[in-house]
């Protein structure tokens, strides 16, 4: 027996933190806030994009008007909520003069490798940018994704959910891709 879920008494709030990042607008947080806590999330960006993160990030590329939607569910319960988000278009106030600048990869470790429980990884890019770090079993099989926005950043990932094996690390910044084999000990 499917189990359907009614509509929340309490209703869901989130906000919006959108910042210019390039040209285009970035969504640095989308923060929801509802009771009781929920189990699942839906976010519509309102371009035929969706994430089912709790708080993803999202990059808007054409100026125009969004309706951005999340619907949480809690299992008992679910609601959603809906915001207009308007892209304006990027002009800058100077004649640019300068070549555009190409994300470059400085700096990427990751140690310690083989690794028990926590593993780190040391990037460092030529510019702020959205990372999207994927972990991949060797079936190919994702077991973990992670994001966020940085230039020269250390981020710890704890492992201790994942069995013992190797693990490839997928890195993706802009047209900036790179892999790391790893190993998770006991």
């Amino acid at each position: 027996m499917e189990r359907i879920a009614r509509p929340c008494q309490k209703r869901i709030v989130f906000f919006l933190t959108v910042l210019p990042w390039q040209g285009h607008a970035l969504i640095k947080k989308l923060l929801p806030l509802t009771e009781p806590t929920p189990l699942s999330f839906q976010w519509k960006f309102g371009d035929g994009f969706s994430s089912v993160r709790a708080n993803p990030s999202y990059i808007y590329y054409r100026p125009a008007d969004y309706t951005v939607s999340l619907t949480v569910s809690n299992g008992v319960c679910s609601d959603t909520e809906e915001k207009l988000l308007r892209v304006l278009e990027f002009r800058p106030s100077e004649p640019a003069t300068d070549k555009v600048r190409l994300l470059e990869l400085y700096r990427s470790n990751l140690y310690p490798n083989p690794a028990e429980d926590v593993v780190k990884i040391d990037l460092e890019l030529s510019d702020e940018a959205p990372v999207l770090v994927q972990i991949f079993n060797l079936s190919g099989l994702k077991v973990a994704e992670y994001e966020f926005v940085g230039i020269e950043e250390l981020v710890e990932f704890n492992m201790s959910g994942m069995t013992p094996g190797s693990y490839i690390m997928a890195i993706q910044s802009g047209r900036i891709s790179k892999t790391i084999r790893f190993v998770k000990t006991f």
